[in-house]
């Protein structure tokens, strides 16, 4: 479907919301239109104090206004003291319903439901850098961020469970974001137009997700859903990633259930289960247990004479792999050097957020020659200390005659005398 009936369906949404919203007392701020009469903004510039900044759909430069002037313009459609609020640097943050404001950063921290659209019209949607939605937020309203071009970071808490329709509709500059694990539902059109999405993850917990919800998500690469039960999606009439021009790849948990049948089938060429190998093969050996995509520790023994051993992972279209932190193209062979004992070799496969490790632990057995080697060096070391213990009792027994000897000197006996009573010791 052309992007303009897209529009033509999220306008209508937008509008059933108003009246919604008009018939429960709850208001909604929109940008002001001309009419044909020309009466709003017939093309006249507002005179605005110094620092504000101008509503959506006026035009004008700020200007110091005179002193006690409430009016600031003229029409219908001019704007007003009332609904501007000043942009200056230092500015004391802006607090509403639900929310605050501090334009020196452009962070938007809102606090309650209420607040992710009670500050549409008091500042400009440009205005907001980075959006913080704090806990006991269970909702993101319909619209509520649509059109914050400048926007590049979004913080949402665990506790909220859905994102409504439009909710961040055209926000070109948001490159990721992080979803909670207890969002459920995600509304239609939610994150239509945002171009710089890359990548996206979405929480096991999630339940539904509405019509064209990232369609013309431009940027969009890889898509992992991380439930074992596939959400509600849209029929194909509504593809919830058309004009998704750069998606290759949805990946899924190995043994996920509901994502090959029903609306899931229009997907059937980009759903992938599971980071993992398809095939692993070694050089040397023989892997212990046999190769199975579910099986992640093996074991092989090889002999001593083996000093590398070449592995050729492959994993499924579109996934990474890593041979002990160094990146090897699927189906490629890599060698890798073996040590004395046992080395551990790790294979980790990425596919989008998922990823999987398998483990080879290759064992280098001890040659004949190196275990007599080892046993004739343990009967050296035993001969050597037998001889340096007779060598030790000699010299021992030559003190000895010395001592005597001299003691039978000192005497007048003989020396020979000594010899001989040394030996009856």
């Amino acid at each position: 479907m052309k992007r303009g009936k897209k529009k033509g369906i999220a306008f209508i949404l937008t509008f059933a919301m108003v009246a919604a919203a008009m018939l429960s007392g709850t208001s909604m701020v929109f940008a002001a239109e001309a009419d044909e009469t020309g009466s709003e903004m017939n093309g006249s510039a507002c005179t605005l104090t110094e620092g504000c900044t101008l509503e959506n759909g006026h035009d004008g430069d700020c200007s110091v206004a005179e002193t006690g002037s409430s009016i600031l313009g003229e029409g219908n459609g001019a704007a007003t003291a009332a609904n501007l609020t000043a942009v200056t640097a230092s500015s004391t943050p802006i607090v509403g319903t639900g929310y605050s404001f501090d334009s020196d950063t452009g962070i938007l921290t809102v606090t309650e439901n209420d607040g992710t659209t009670a500050w549409q019209g008091d500042f400009g949607a440009d205005a907001i850098k980075e959006i913080v939605v704090e806990s006991g937020v269970t909702r993101i309203g319909g619209a509520a961020f649509r059109g914050c071009a400048n926007l590049t970071q979004v913080t949402l808490p665990e506790g909220l469970t859905e994102i409504g329709t439009s909710a961040f509709a055209d926000c070109v500059s948001l490159t990721a974001i992080t979803f909670p694990s207890s969002l459920t539902t995600i509304g239609e059109f939610a994150f239509d137009g945002c171009t710089s999405l890359t990548e996206v993850t979405l929480p096991g917990n999630l339940e539904e997700i509405g019509m064209y919800a990232f369609s013309d998500c431009t940027s969009l690469t890889t898509v992992t859903f991380t439930g074992t039960v596939a959400p509600t999606v849209p029929s194909a009439t509504y593809d919830m990633f058309d004009g998704c021009t750069s998606l290759v790849a949805i990946y899924v948990p190995n043994g996920a259930t509901g994502y090959d049948g029903g609306s899931w089938a229009q997907y059937s060429e980009k759903v992938t289960y599971g980071a993992s190998l398809i095939s692993l093969l070694i050089s040397e050996g023989t892997l212990d247990p046999a190769f199975s995509a579910e099986t992640y520790n093996y074991s092989v023994t090889v002999g001593s004479d083996v000093k590398t051993i070449t592995i050729t992972p492959t994993a499924q279209a579109n996934e990474t792999i890593t041979v002990n932190g160094t990146s090897v193209a699927s189906g490629s062979a890599c060698e890798v050097s073996l040590g004395d004992g046992t080395t551990e070799i790790q294979i980790v496969v990425k596919g989008g957020s998922l990823t999987t490790t398998y483990t080879v632990a290759v064992a280098v057995t001890q040659s004949k020659a190196t275990t007599a080697a080892s046993s004739s060096t343990e009967v050296t070391t035993t001969a050597s200390e037998t001889d340096s213990s007779a060598q030790t009792g000699d010299d021992t027994n030559l003190v000895l005659w010395i001592a005597l000897l001299l003691a039978a000197a000192a005497a007048g006996g003989t020396a020979i005398g000594s010899r001989r009573l040394l030996n009856r010791k």
